[in-house]
């Protein structure tokens, strides 16, 4: 009896190892903000003391109140014309009600009375029901209450938690999640609540399910992997596919209008996250964002060319506009100490809407400015918008005038020419040193970290395919950020000012220099630090043009200059060797309590697993055993970083080692364990390789 993994995709994926894909944004010279027509923006404001509803034409212009509650009124819903908000505004601390706001006259009529707490309100594509969930029966149900408050019904009437009701788009399905089996799963059931069927098995949490635009899948957020990532099912709950997996929390998956593109919020740090779309098959990921912030609640345009969302930059929220074709990223309002979230896009053509004035009351801990916003704001520049730093904030309002302000044409952004600086030590006399006049190169890096970045600072383009960095007893070709097959820059004609990173497995994403404008790409692996120790060379067209300080942190790059070192011949390929744990082309990491099993690429370039065979306990395993669970790597041709897994039936799904950037598939049986008794074999073709002992837990070779 066994079970396989899933078949995650190979193309793009973040993961803290692998190669980081970006699209670079642009500034609005390449695109403005969308037109009024192109709908509404409902979200979430504090500028008047407590959380209320505002709903802004798409371009930012003409933000208005549309609710005075007591405490907080959040939790939005568009009905399906547009005209309409359902919300939960607060009673009192643990209780809530729903209610609904007319856009046109800002009238609002209570909806529900249940004494209770009210959350998670969605509204039928039919317009004629309005799901929620509610603990009136003592534990969180699912109901649903026709549009005029009649018709009250408990679908789900389980001892459990029922909650995050979803509609499918035929008005005939409700999704949600529950914890009536154990754990929290996704069930799907009529919108009657008869015939509820459970679509999720898994040991961590399965929640937040949101509905295809066909109605054929469901995406929702899973911890079975210990943290929070995407997952895509069938609405039937099969063909499961994991669409993210990165080290830290994903959330809020977002449907294109089309059902193609999934917009969701991707964990880089603890408390750094960035807008990504990818494909709903999980090919072609694109990082959208480079705002080094908290990014939360994208939410797509009806005609699919916008994505709004809220970013975090300064200790509070406020909206942008992201245009998806050009990556162009605008900012919709900009007030310092006033939260702006829960953007939440509807159809219809604002340029007739019949709105209520604007409230004239002064937003809170804003210093006395109104709050106007929208079409007057700058937008983004490219310089600031691409490449955040720390203290990046956004631009400052205008304050506002008797007549709206169109959106203001900009010329293109400049790039300045970097202040350099030199090395902060001098390096030793006995180092060779190229005279630089003007520096081609500005190399940034960190040897403790480890992290290093490029950046073009000749002024102009520059071909950097001869490009060669020797350290370490590491040498490193300028291909290494071709791995990912969409550098956003080529290295024939790469950028002025613009930049690239490589660090350590380890750490967490980190942010580009201030001296670079865009960064088009990094790569992440233990097996490219070259800088960390010592000095090292670098070559240009089989030349050494600079001799390198660690400890300075900055080295200045000619490409004209000259040095006595000779270039570096590419290294010959290694014997096979005793079993180590050191810098070999595989590590295998072993658990044979457990029992669970890793095999790791370690060796800086994709390499050839097809002939590798493992012997123990009496069994013989093959890669090919991976390939039976629809394996997303090729095994001929297995990606740098990547890894496999096996472990025993039964025990949950084992995180990856530290070492592997991207697990590609894995498998799960009692029939493949090998490695748990004494010793295992390892051989390559027929021809032995290594001898790996069961209690090491690691064993390290290289391949012939």
């Amino acid at each position: 009896m066994s079970r396989y993994g899933l078949a995650l995709p190979a193309l793009a994926l973040l993961i803290i190892g692998a190669v980081l894909v970006l699209h670079p944004l642009r500034s609005s010279a390449q695109g403005d903000l969308p037109p009024a027509q192109t709908g509404r923006i409902a979200f979430v404001s504090t500028r008047d003391g407590n959380p209320e509803l505002y709903v802004m034409a798409a371009d930012g212009s003409n933000p208005v109140r549309l609710t005075d509650g007591p405490l907080a009124d959040n939790q939005a819903a568009w009905s399906p014309d547009g005209t309409q908000l359902v919300y939960v505004t607060e009673i009192a601390p643990g209780q809530s009600d729903l209610a609904i706001v007319d856009i046109s006259t800002g009238t609002t009529t209570p909806l529900t009375a249940l004494g209770a707490q009210v959350v998670h309100p969605a509204w039928s594509p039919d317009g004629a029901r309005i799901a929620f969930a509610s603990d009136a029966s003592g534990d969180m149900e699912i109901y649903t209450i026709n549009t005029d408050g009649t018709g009250l019904t408990n679908l789900t009437e389980n001892p459990a938690t029922d909650e995050s009701p979803t509609w499918a788009p035929d008005s005939g399905r409700l999704a949600f999640q529950s914890d009536r089996d154990g754990d929290t799963e996704l069930y799907v059931m009529a919108a009657d609540g008869t015939n509820p069927a459970r679509l999720t098995t898994s040991p961590g949490a399965d929640r937040n399910p949101v509905w295809s635009p066909d109605g054929m899948r469901i995406a929702f957020l899973s911890e079975r992997n210990n943290n929070s990532d995407i997952f895509v099912v069938d609405h039937n709950g099969t063909n499961l596919v994991q669409l993210s997996s990165t080290r830290y929390d994903d959330r809020n998956p977002a449907w294109s209008p089309d059902g193609v593109l999934i917009a969701y919020v991707e964990g880089i740090q603890p408390d750094v996250s960035e807008l990504v779309t990818i494909n709903a098959d999980g090919f072609d990921r694109i990082q959208r964002t480079l705002l080094t912030a908290q990014i939360t609640q994208p939410d797509w345009s009806l005609d699919g060319a916008w994505i709004a969302l809220a970013a975090d930059q300064d200790g509070s929220s406020d909206l942008l506009v992201l245009q998806v074709a050009t990556n162009s990223l605008l900012p919709l309002t900009a007030m310092p100490g006033v939260e702006n979230t829960a953007p939440l896009w509807s159809a219809g053509d604002t340029s007739q809407a019949v709105l209520p004035p604007p409230a004239a009351a002064t937003p809170s801990g804003a210093s006395g400015e109104t709050g106007q916003e929208g079409a007057g704001l700058p937008a983004i520049p490219t310089a600031t918008m691409g490449i955040p730093t720390a203290t990046q904030s956004l631009p400052t309002p205008e304050p506002p005038t008797a007549t709206p302000q169109a959106p203001p044409t900009l010329p293109p952004p400049t790039r300045p020419p970097p202040t350099l600086e030199p090395p902060t030590s001098e390096p030793p006399t006995n180092t060779p040193q190229a005279v630089i006049a003007q520096p081609d190169l500005l190399l940034i890096y960190d040897g403790a970290l480890p992290y290093f970045e490029l950046v073009n600072t000749s002024g102009t383009e520059l071909d950097l395919t001869g490009l060669v960095f020797e350290g370490n007893g590491i040498r490193v070709e300028s291909s290494i950020w071709e791995r990912s097959g969409a550098l956003t820059s080529s290295l024939s004609s790469f950028a002025r000012d613009d930049c690239l990173g490589l660090w350590g497995i380890n750490i967490g994403f980190q942010p580009p220099p201030a001296e670079c404008v865009t960064r088009h790409s990094w790569w992440s692996s233990n097996n490219v630090l070259f800088w960390t120790s010592g000095t090292f060379t670098v070559y240009y067209n089989g030349r050494a043009v600079a001799v390198c300080e660690t400890e300075a942190g900055r080295c200045l790059v000619s490409f004209a200059a000259t040095i006595s070192d000779p270039p570096p011949a590419a290294p010959p390929p290694q014997a096979p060797a005793p079993a180590t744990t050191g810098n070999n082309d595989v590590l295998l990491v072993y658990d044979a309590g457990l029992p669970s099993f890793f095999l790791v690429n370690t060796a800086g370039r994709a390499i050839n697993l097809a002939p590798l065979s493992f012997e123990g306990n009496n069994k013989r395993i093959t890669p090919a055993i991976w390939t039976q669970g629809g394996m997303s790597g090729s095994l001929t041709d297995f990606p740098a970083d990547g890894c496999v897994g096996l472990w025993g039936l039964g025990i949950p799904v084992q995180p990856r080692p530290p070492e592997c950037g991207f697990r590609h598939g894995w498998w799960e049986s009692d029939n493949v364990v090998f490695w748990t008794a004494g010793t295992f074999a390892v051989t390559y073709g027929g021809t032995p390789l290594v001898t790996c002992d069961s209690n090491a837990a690691r064993c390290g070779f290289d391949l012939p």
